[in-house]
């Protein structure tokens, strides 16, 4: 199996697990995340989403789950389609979520982008519909 194929087995074991805690289980995420992890996510801690701001290292991250699922529950976690190219992979697919405080819903197609170091990802950043997000907020 080649480093490609390793990558996208462990992006889509990874996300399954995610999917199939509805975001209920944040330690999984500890099985595939280096100590040195980056994570980037379109809103940049705007849009009434402070947690979305850049996050350094495991710890920083488990301050994004937190915030993530502090304010939403998850509804849907889909990957479409995956595209690797050495130790990157790209991740397309779709989610949802509703808002814990205000009980409104959305769904947004979601691409993700990855990179991989000895079978842990190492980089992460994020992209979604950040509008149909902020229409849940208020």
């Amino acid at each position: 199996m080649s480093e490609e194929e390793r990558n996208v087995a462990k992006v889509r074991e990874a996300w399954g697990r995610w999917a199939e805690t509805k975001g209920g289980d944040l330690s999984m995420w500890d099985d595939y995340v280096s100590e040195d992890f980056k994570l980037r996510s379109l809103a940049d801690g705007g849009a009434k989403q402070p947690y979305t701001a850049p996050k350094n290292g495991r710890d920083e991250m488990r301050e994004y789950l937190e915030g993530l699922t502090g304010t939403f529950s998850m509804d849907l976690w889909e990957i479409d389609d995956t595209i690797a190219k050495g130790d990157r992979v790209v991740v397309l697919g779709r989610t949802g979520w509703t808002n814990r405080e205000t009980g409104k819903s959305f769904v947004t197609p979601v691409a993700m982008i990855t990179r991989w170091r000895d079978g842990r990802m190492c980089e992460y950043t994020e992209f979604y519909d950040t509008a149909r997000i902020a229409e849940t907020m208020a």
